[in-house]
């Protein structure tokens, strides 16, 4: 399998309802740690495990579970 391109990264999100998530990833990509840093639920985080495969060189797809905000 190719590396995974969100290992060890850290991304932000800003969602257009003004809500911003923070989202980092552990270096072997199989686990995400997400809060919530402006927004409603500012303040809630969550660590979990993803199932992550290769759908194509240099592609791969995540899955995890997530709650509703």
């Amino acid at each position: 399998m190719s590396e995974l391109t969100h290992a060890g990264k850290t991304f932000v999100f800003r969602v257009d309802n003004g809500v911003v998530f923070r989202n980092t990833y552990t270096a072997d990509g199989t686990t995400l740690h997400y809060e919530t840093t402006k927004g409603p639920t500012k303040g809630s985080e969550e660590t979990v495990t993803l199932h992550t495969a290769e759908v194509a060189p240099a592609c791969s797809c995540s899955a995890g579970p997530r709650r509703p905000a």
